[in-house]
């Protein structure tokens, strides 16, 4: 007779019957209730009473977050929160452990190694300094009692708030109930001589808390110092600071580092150009920067010394308006005893040439400036001027700068840190220029240099007239200097009565029989300004296109964050 087989089936339908029938409870906070003591230097002692209830779940304990950063508009402040013990009701010790991270203390308390369930109580205490507002006519504690990011329900809370001294009037309170930004208030309070009893009038779903105001008189908390404020400000937003330790850096560094040398510290007046100084040099040196009119004035200074020779060049161009254009002749003069970057200007006008149009340089002599400011740069390093290539040092400043700003553009969803790096990048890029230093040898000579500018600055007559008969190419000489020190125009006064014949190395149609200086001084203004804009001209780039306090509520103040089970 074959054996019966055992029907699985209908034992497994009995079990989800029996299953279905057990009661599996959620887990929820029977009572939260606090006990906050606020000292009379304001520190507040806090105490959280927290019945717990893990249902049938099998957990290791609670967990509680509780925030110590947090942010008042633009600006961000910290409380000071130290965990002090975590025990049951009856005080029997429980294992904890405190961590703190992106303004959060989180507080973990339990036995990783045991389960545990049904009811059980927790009892944190832990002190927090900086919770108390001061304000003109009151002090005061907005405090955030159960936080608002409980996942489970807190059936019943409360808090009782003393305070250090008997306190009979003057005494205001407040409470708040709900989500964040909630303004329900189901909850009671009750002031008395040594405090407030705040009670909720019903549960609270996970994800909403209570939060109390309560309010004392001037003078029963001691207010800290407006150094402490201060202090604590800075700590709390140091990142305002950083825009602040990059100016006084920097400054620090341009007094010991980037800042010239003391001269004699009296300036005479100076009668004669450098001997050792061409214009370009002179230009550079007093503004530690070569630019273009230094690179130009080199030009005339070369033509003045017989190395070319410039002619103007008029075409008209639409009705009376006309276009003035420049040639630039080679003379036979040998190039022997030039310096680098006077060599690498000529080299880089004619290419060979005997002569060649200004207009006909444009968009291609500008590839030629890099190597003549480096040569010019080397010639004042070479004679002890500058310690370095000036442009070197405001090159590392500016990128240092630059880095920065651009570092601060990807952080600004980090406020304030973004913008004050950004900040910080903007004062590197200014400091930059005034970063470069001279050697003492260089201060010297910048002395000088600012001697002889005051003699061209004051130009006067009768000394001009007995320094121009001795010496009947003072004009000449003198003239590139004057361009690069912008005072031309003064010059060229000074020998109106004096000067009548034009140079042999310009020469315009329209001077004739009637030549002034001031007309001639004009036409090198205008020839500088053509050659300005052809030899740093360069082609252009296509682009894209440029477009591109009203109250309180529930989960304000301090306190607050949330917690659950592990």
């Amino acid at each position: 007779m074959p054996t019966p087989r055992l029907q699985i089936w209908p034992i497994i339908f009995v079990l989800c019957i029996f299953l279905s029938s057990y009661p599996l409870v959620a887990e929820e906070i029977k009572n939260f209730q606090s006990n906050i003591y606020i000292d009379k230097d304001g520190t507040i002692l806090v105490q959280e009473n927290i019945e717990y209830d893990f249902g049938s779940a099998l957990r290791h304990g609670i967990y509680r977050d509780i925030p110590y950063r947090y942010s008042s508009g633009l600006t961000k402040y910290s409380v000071r929160l130290d965990v002090e013990d975590v025990t049951n009701f009856k005080d029997d010790p429980y294992i904890y452990k405190v961590s703190q991270s992106g303004g959060w203390a989180n507080i973990r308390i339990g036995d990783p190694d045991k389960k545990i369930t049904g009811t059980h109580n927790y009892r944190i205490e832990y002190s927090v300094k900086g919770a108390i507002g001061f304000f003109e006519d009151h002090d005061e504690l907005y405090w955030n009692v159960t936080g608002d990011e409980w996942r489970v329900p807190i059936l019943s809370s409360g808090a009782n708030v003393y305070f250090d001294q008997d306190i009979a009037k003057g005494v205001m309170a407040a409470c708040y109930t709900g989500a964040y930004g909630s303004t329900d208030q189901n909850c009671t309070y009750k002031i008395t001589k040594l405090g407030v009893k705040f009670t909720t009038t019903g549960s609270l779903n996970g994800g909403e808390g209570l939060t109390i105001i309560v309010g004392v008189p001037k003078g029963i908390i001691e207010e800290p110092s407006q150094l402490s404020k201060s202090l604590w400000f800075l700590y709390d937003n140091w990142a305002f600071g950083v825009p602040f330790i990059t100016f006084f850096g920097l400054f620090y560094f341009w007094r010991t580092k980037g800042k010239d040398p003391e001269g004699k510290g009296v300036i005479a007046v100076k009668y004669e150009p450098p001997e050792d100084l061409t214009p370009a040099e002179a230009g550079t040196l007093v503004d530690e920067r070569a630019n273009i009119l230094d690179i130009t004035s080199t030009v005339i200074d070369l033509a003045v010394r017989g190395f070319l020779r410039i002619e103007e060049l008029k075409s008209t161009t639409f009705f009376f308006f006309t276009n003035t254009d420049y040639k630039l002749l080679r003379t036979e003069k040998s190039d022997e005893g030039l310096k680098s970057y006077e060599e690498q200007v000529l080299s880089g006008i004619f290419s060979g040439k005997e002569s060649v149009k200004v207009s006909d340089l444009r968009n291609k002599f500008y590839t030629k400036l890099p190597g003549i400011k480096k040569a010019l740069y080397k010639e004042l390093v070479g004679k002890q001027y500058f310690p370095t290539n000036p442009e070197n040092v405001r090159g590392i400043y500016k990128w240092i700068g630059i880095g920065s700003i651009i570092l601060g553009f990807f952080l600004l969803a980090i406020f304030p840190l973004g913008l004050c790096i950004a900040i910080s990048g903007l004062i590197i890029l200014i400091f930059s220029r005034y970063m470069p230093r001279k050697t003492k040898k260089g201060s010297l000579k910048n002395e000088e240099l600012l001697g002889f500018r005051e003699f061209i600055d004051r130009a006067e007559k009768d000394r001009i007239e007995r320094l121009a008969k001795e010496d009947p190419t003072l004009f000449d000489r003198v003239l590139p200097y004057a361009l690069v020190f912008g005072l031309e125009d003064k010059w060229a006064g000074a020998f109106k009565d004096m000067y009548k014949e034009p140079p042999n190395w310009y020469h315009s149609a329209n001077y004739g029989n009637a030549f002034s200086p001031n007309i001639f001084v004009n036409d090198i203004g205008r020839s500088l300004g053509v050659m300005n804009r052809s030899l740093s001209s360069t082609p252009r780039r296509s682009g894209s296109s440029g477009f591109s306090s009203g109250g309180g509520f529930s989960g304000g103040g301090s306190g607050g964050g949330g917690g659950g089970s592990w």
